[in-house]
């Protein structure tokens, strides 16, 4: 245990998710990680196999982070929307870790599971708020639509693909709530779009 009661395990986590903050997964090392926390470059060894296991790790604080967010914004659909892009716009590489190629999970596959699951639990449950009467499979496919329009538009801000479009002219997340909503016949309930 450190001085504020952390194990080593989380100092290193703890350490790589704020590395992940100005520098790519491919930069990040179990190495440079034990170097910034100030242990020798076998220590990280004791607790991760190798990198992937490391990356499997940082991935699970990122769904732990993006459920708060949504805790947060609110669990609606536009409060979905709005966690996710903020969450994406203040954390982009670790939304690509999250998202991107995910050849670590096999390494850490319980705590990325277990947390990604939370924060897809909470996608399910302000899709059922907006649209109680429907099926287990329906509500699942409804928040899949969701989420990948989304991650889709937060792609493209990632990607400076809509640079060239006026700021004024970009979507907000009640616009693309209130697009959701009419691709489904249906408009988000008017308590679900007020700002508190």
């Amino acid at each position: 245990m450190n001085s504020d009661g952390r194990s080593l395990r989380e100092e290193l986590v703890t350490t790589a998710v704020a590395m992940l903050e100005s520098e790519t997964q491919q930069l990040l090392s179990l190495r440079a990680v034990a170097r910034r926390c100030g242990v020798s470059h076998n220590a990280p060894y004791h607790y991760f196999s190798d990198k992937d296991e490391l990356l499997a790790a940082v991935a699970s604080v990122g769904f732990r982070m993006l459920a708060q967010i949504i805790r947060e914004e609110g669990v609606t659909v536009p409060g979905l929307s709005r966690a996710y892009i903020r969450f994406a716009q203040g954390s982009p590489e670790m939304v690509r870790l999250m998202f991107g190629p995910c050849d670590f999970i096999a390494q850490g596959a319980l705590e990325f599971e277990e947390a990604s699951r939370d924060a897809f639990s909470l996608l399910l449950e302000g899709t059922r708020a907006a649209y109680p009467v429907v099926d287990e499979h329906e509500l699942i496919r409804r928040a899949v639509e969701l989420w990948s329009l989304l991650h889709g538009f937060v792609s493209l801000l990632q990607g400076n693909a809509l640079s060239h479009v006026p700021r004024d002219a970009m979507p907000t997340p009640e616009s693309m709530s209130a697009l959701f909503a009419s691709r489904l016949g249906h408009s988000v309930p008017s308590s679900e779009t007020s700002e508190d």
